[in-house]
């Protein structure tokens, strides 16, 4: 047990060995499952495979890419990766990235549970938070995709608990590096950039951990619908067709890809049309339930989210 807050604290053994048992559980799925298929994936995949035969040339990659060279810079980072794993791998190129996407989701669960112990001084939370890993099936399911979102999702959560473990003391290098790799790894890396050189001015007392998760909250919350507005605009101009990978959901209302009962149609001028679809997103981030689901897949959902909401609950009333 530690004192609640205490950062000299090393890391106890078990939550090194817990994050290393959920990394062969993943990487044992995703092998398993995998590669799911995806329009993505294979995108992603064809792009490394230019990448590699431009002999890693950035300027004639992103003059021969069959999409808008500022999105695929958008991207440059991941598609970068795919190339070095086609170079090294070969053929089994996918299976090192769904490898890669293991050790992102068992990075993610290492972060969670280290920064629960930190907060509660005790080993049942990062055990909690460890069970609450495993119980996410429709978190597990995407290291079998040869996509960004696990990767990415490492970065961002790396930046939050940067700020937490710190109090509020900026790490500049660790700090820069999620940044940037967030930028070239998708295009909301931007928002973990902001938010990472917001932190860096905000006057926060060391171990002001609340203050820190309420701060980054609104931050992430403001350039989310900001965003929302700019990329609203864009989508909604006639002569817009830049970026449509990332525009089109602003242009259909999507609030989920593949779920038209989330669509919005609405005659709102553009930009606000934009903040009120991210807005949808924000809600439905915490929705776990579907008319499509099965029983058994609303009861899995039921557990694992009511499980974390409770946890959540707890952490903040006792923080």
């Amino acid at each position: 047990m530690t004192t609640p807050g205490n950062e000299s604290a090393r890391t106890p053994p078990g939550i090194i060995v817990a994050a290393i048992v959920l990394f062969v559980a993943f990487a044992a799925y995703a092998v398993r499952t995998g590669p799911l298929p995806s329009s993505d994936a294979d995108w992603y995949m064809r792009a490394g495979d230019l990448l590699l035969a431009d002999r890693f040339h950035v300027p004639r990659f992103l003059r021969d890419i069959d999409y808008h060279g500022a999105v695929a810079l958008l991207y440059f980072g991941y598609t970068a990766v795919v190339a070095l794993a086609r170079a090294i791998l070969g053929d089994a190129a996918a299976t090192g990235l769904l490898i890669l996407n293991a050790i992102a989701l068992a990075g993610c669960a290492y972060l969670a549970m280290r920064l629960a112990w930190r907060c509660s001084g005790t080993t049942v939370a990062p055990a909690v938070v460890a069970l609450l890993f495993l119980m996410h099936f429709e978190l597990v399911m995407w290291v079998a995709f040869t996509l960004t979102d696990v990767t990415f999702a490492f970065f961002a959560f790396l930046s939050f608990t940067l700020a937490v473990s710190a109090g509020g003391r900026t790490r500049p290098l660790a700090d820069a590096l999620a940044a940037v790799l967030a930028m070239l790894w998708r295009p909301t890396g931007w928002l973990v950039a902001m938010y990472a050189g917001v932190r860096r001015i905000m006057p926060l007392a060391d171990g002001d951990r609340r203050r820190i998760a309420i701060v980054s909250a609104v931050v992430v919350m403001v350039c989310m619908l900001l965003s929302g507005a700019i990329l609203g605009q864009i989508a909604g101009s006639p002569r817009s067709g830049f970026a449509t990978v990332v525009l089109d959901g602003y242009r259909t209302g999507a609030v989920i890809d593949g779920r038209p009962e989330t669509y919005l149609h609405t005659a709102l001028p553009a930009a606000l049309a934009g903040v009120v679809l991210v807005g949808w997103r924000l809600v439905y981030f915490f929705v776990f339930l579907a008319d499509a689901f099965s029983s058994r897949h609303a009861l899995v959902n039921t557990l694992a989210f009511g499980l974390t909401y409770a946890s959540i609950g707890v952490g903040l009333w006792r923080w």
